[in-house]
């Protein structure tokens, strides 16, 4: 039995994180995860585990290694990573 999930867009996310601040980045994250994100959350691969799904992750880089949304930092980048061009909560 496939579960249901809530598909983000892509270019929703793009807008909603476009140069947002850190702290902001985690605020956004849990507005979507109904939870408190911090960064002690974030495991060494930098991944938060997913708030319902047993064994999913969302991803969150602190350099540019997935490439696919930058988060402007001073120093520091923010990558969320994209299954097909969108992320699955």
């Amino acid at each position: 039995m496939k579960k249901s999930a809530v598909k983000v867009s892509w270019k929703k996310i793009m807008r909603k994180f476009a140069k947002m601040e850190k702290d902001c980045i985690f605020a956004a994250l849990k507005e979507y995860l109904k939870r408190d994100i911090n960064q002690k959350d974030i495991d060494k691969c930098g991944r938060i585990p997913h708030p319902a799904l047993k064994d999913r992750y969302i991803l969150v880089y602190n350099d540019i290694k997935l490439g696919m949304v930058k988060q402007m930092l001073k120093g520091k980048n923010y990558t969320i990573e994209f299954a097909g061009g969108e992320i699955t909560f």
